[in-house]
């Protein structure tokens, strides 16, 4: 609903699994969410379409209520900055570590 409603069309892999030991290759995904705890996950970033590159930990603990209001502004800019080719994974491995926080909400 999140990338309906922002207008994404372009496919984007996104793997979330409660178990960190890594069986559903969760850090390969272009968003990743890990579980660690009860309705909280780990935020991985940047991984790519193709499975050849790793994403990064972004958040250690992330509310699974919050998290819509994380994705939105990194999604919402990949929109707007990216090119028709240009995958979110790329996209976010592009960025610097102060670029990429400075998207996400205050915590």
């Amino acid at each position: 609903a999140l990338l309906a409603g922002i207008g994404i069309e372009k496919p984007l892999l996104l793997r979330m699994t409660g178990c960190p030991n890594g069986c559903a290759r969760p850090y390969m995904a272009e968003i990743a969410l890990v579980g660690s705890g009860v309705d909280t996950y780990q935020l991985w970033l940047g991984g790519s379409p193709g499975l050849t590159r790793l994403a990064r930990p972004v958040l250690e603990q992330m509310p699974l209520e919050q998290l819509e209001s994380t994705l939105e502004p990194l999604l919402r800019r990949w929109k707007e900055q990216a090119g028709p080719r240009t995958s979110f994974g790329d996209w976010v491995n592009k960025l610097d570590g102060e670029a990429l926080q400075a998207l996400l909400p205050a915590a």
